[in-house]
């Protein structure tokens, strides 16, 4: 007995085979019938065509399997939303730079960038125009920049690496033209503070509120440029500046903009060298600060003119949620000052202080409140 393949099914396939010649005809199928012939699409259907015609999630995440292996593929939302970007990233990082590429990026930037809304790009070319980027990416929250290659092997040269004058002063040009950017990342750069003024003045003028400049080598002046920034109306929430080479006086600079600052609430400092003179600067700064809620000072030489300064303040600060002082001198007395702190302080739900020579009684006693106070 002959068996025949329905009709619809034939139909299906044939929709399928003869998408790139015809593909506005699935927004006339029947509703199921669309699944059935997106399982059965290519994941080489040209993006021109798959980006206003195909929402179907599950076509998206077949195409992001394909094209990446699966333990590098991770998605919190939209596998579209996923695709578009880490494909888009691919060919900005891959960019040399030649005006036949260029045409082929704008074409892709022209299809795919008003979805894109985050961005990390893991070596970017130096020749990459960023006011015209953000141009084609309307939508763009979050940017993370790294200047320089991967995977360089033998062929290493130090100037491939790091963000230069000329890219820092067209990328704090180009800021004001992202009204959308809220969080922006240029940790690793080898930035130092003259490249830090000129990012400070760019962001003056934009709406940047989460920024990291951690991993460079940003100094004192740096800091004050920063500082400077921060006293200004501006829209910063949280600031990372780990691991840079600030002392005593950048960290007073950071203190004296912190008094008046009503908008920032995240300061991290970790693996600088603020010192006692820098700390004690800023734990007076939040005597009179009711915004900030976490900061950040591991690993900064501090010892137990610190402890004392901290102590003072948080017997009188209700705003402060989170102090890391963790790999620092602090000494055993410092940590019976910080101990006796917490008991006037039932607003504090974590103090980091491992690896700062307290005393175990005094770190576990710490531990345990704060534990209390988390439940």
């Amino acid at each position: 007995m002959a068996v025949f393949t329905p009709l619809q099914e034939l139909c299906v396939k044939a929709v399928a085979a003869r998408f790139e010649s015809n593909p506005s005809v699935i927004a006339s199928l029947p509703t199921t019938c669309t699944p059935q012939v997106l399982r059965l699409l290519g994941t080489d259907v040209p993006l021109e065509l798959a980006v206003p015609l195909l929402s179907c999630e599950s076509y998206w995440r077949r195409r992001a399997r394909v094209k990446w292996s699966l333990a590098a593929v991770e998605t919190g939302g939209s596998w579209k939303q996923l695709y578009l970007e880490r494909n888009l990233a691919e060919a900005l990082e891959a960019f040399d730079g030649e005006s036949a590429g260029e045409e082929r990026l704008l074409a892709l930037l022209r299809c795919t960038g008003g979805h894109v809304r985050a961005l990390a790009l893991h070596q970017l070319p130096l020749h990459l125009d960023l006011a015209a980027l953000f141009q084609h990416l309307p939508g763009l929250t979050s940017l993370a920049l790294v200047y320089g290659r991967r995977a360089v092997g033998v062929d290493y040269e130090r100037a491939l690496f790091g963000m230069r004058l000329a890219a820092c002063r067209a990328l704090a040009q180009a800021l004001p033209s992202a009204p959308g950017l809220a969080r922006l990342d240029l940790s690793g750069n080898l930035l130092e503070d003259d490249k830090a003024r000129l990012l400070a003045d760019g962001l003056a003028r934009s709406r940047v509120t989460h920024l990291s400049l951690a991993h460079n080598r940003i100094g004192d002046r740096g800091a004050k440029a920063l500082a400077q920034l921060l006293e200004e109306p501006n829209t910063l929430e949280e600031l990372v500046l780990d691991n840079n080479q600030i002392l005593a006086p950048g960290g007073r600079a950071l203190a004296r903009a912190l008094r008046g600052n009503p908008v920032l609430a995240s300061l991290q400092l970790q693996l600088n060298r603020v010192g006692d003179e820098g700390a004690c600067a800023l734990a007076e700064a939040l005597l009179g600060n009711s915004r900030l809620q976490r900061l950040g000072l591991g690993a900064n030489r501090l010892g137990f003119q610190a402890a004392a300064a901290f102590s003072w303040m948080l017997r009188s600060n209700s705003s402060l949620l989170a102090l890391d002082v963790s790999c620092n001198p602090l000494t055993a007395a410092g940590g019976e000052e910080l101990r006796s702190a917490l008991q006037h302080n039932m607003g504090l739900l974590g103090l980091e202080m491992r690896h700062s020579q307290v005393s175990e009684e005094a770190e576990q006693a710490i531990l345990m409140e704060l534990r209390r106070r988390q439940r």
